[in-house]
């Protein structure tokens, strides 16, 4: 809701419209992974248990889980971390207009 906000709300600048929308996807991307992934393991490990499965299963799938969070998660949120960079530019652009950044890469005058 917030990402969507924020996408409405600097979609006037292009240098930082592309920005946000890559933190959009990212969270989006993680909530995603999460249920196609990740539910269904805590259904397994939390909800069913020893009651449905063995405990050589359960291992298995807690190893996947972790596996599967350092790799799908804290990727999603290094791209939404770096994706931070348009919201620096929103504030330079608005709140410091004379430390704008050209397409060079250098500060404006």
């Amino acid at each position: 809701m917030l990402g969507a906000a924020a996408l409405l709300l600097t979609w006037r600048e292009r240098q930082v419209r592309w920005w946000i929308v890559l933190s959009v996807v990212a969270i989006l991307g993680e909530g995603l992974a999460s249920m196609a992934y990740f539910w269904p393991r805590n259904e397994i490990m939390f909800v069913e248990g020893l009651a449905a499965h063995s405990p050589e299963y359960l291992t298995q799938v807690a190893h996947e889980f972790q596996t599967w969070h350092w790799r799908t998660r804290m990727g999603f949120n290094v791209v939404a971390a770096v994706a931070f960079v348009g919201f620096l530019r929103v504030y330079r652009l608005r709140w410091q207009p004379g430390t704008a950044t050209t397409a060079e890469g250098t500060a404006g005058a």
